[in-house]
Formats: structure tokens, C-alpha cells, sequence
């Protein structure tokens, strides 16, 4: 929270420098008003913090579970899925496109003659 109370008024007077303003006093940096300004940045920053502190928190209380997990998706595949696998015709499913000079060349047949009455 001091690391955001420093950053805040450094970055108002960079903006200021980069717009050809002088910052006049520490107040402007913050908006006008010091106490105000800075108890705003002090609380955002501390929510920032907790809701860190928790995701970690739960992160932490969770690591087997997210091993598991991630040890699961990245494990090879299995036995059903192994006989999935080679019962496919790779062949198949990686068959090649005609080229655009092969779909002019091609002709296409009558159209299929529909019984009529």
C-alpha cells in the first residue's frame, strides 16, 4: 500500500510532464484533495491485496486437487482411448483437397432424373 501511495503521485506528474503541465503541489496529484486521494488509493489497493491474499489462500488449499487435475489432462491416453485411436483411419481424416485448377477441370453429371407420374 506505500509502494501505491508513491506510484500514484508519480504517474500524475509523468502524465503532467507528458502534457506540458506543471504539477503545481502534491494535492493536484492526487486529484485535488491529499487525504482524500490518498485514503481512495490506500483502500483500492487494500482490496487489490485481500483479494489476492485470498485467491492464493484458496490456490494453496487446493494443490493436490489441482495436481491431480492437471496431472490427469496431460497424462497419455488410456486404454478405451488408445483402442479409439487405432480403430481410426488417419488416412481419412487427413484426405487431401482438390486444387482450384482440378474443380475447373472437373465436370459434374446430369442431375439425378426424378420419377414422374
Amino acid at each position: 500500500m506505500v509502494a501505491t501511495g508513491a506510484f500514484v503521485p508519480a504517474m500524475e506528474w509523468l502524465d503532467d510532464a507528458f502534457a506540458g503541465l506543471p504539477l503545481a503541489q502534491l494535492d493536484d496529484a492526487f486529484g485535488g484533495s491529499l487525504l482524500l486521494g490518498l485514503a481512495t488509493t490506500l483502500v483500492c489497493a487494500a482490496v487489490v491485496a485481500a483479494i489476492l491474499y485470498a485467491v492464493a489462500r484458496w490456490l494453496l488449499a487446493h494443490r493436490d486437487l489441482i495436481v491431480a487435475i492437471v496431472a490427469t489432462l496431460l497424462q497419455p491416453c488410456n486404454d478405451i482411448a488408445a483402442a479409439f485411436c487405432a480403430d481410426l483411419d488417419i488416412h481419412r481424416l487427413h484426405r487431401q483437397m482438390p486444387s482450384a485448377a482440378a474443380l475447373c477441370l472437373a465436370k459434374r453429371g446430369p442431375p439425378v432424373a426424378f420419377p414422374t407420374r
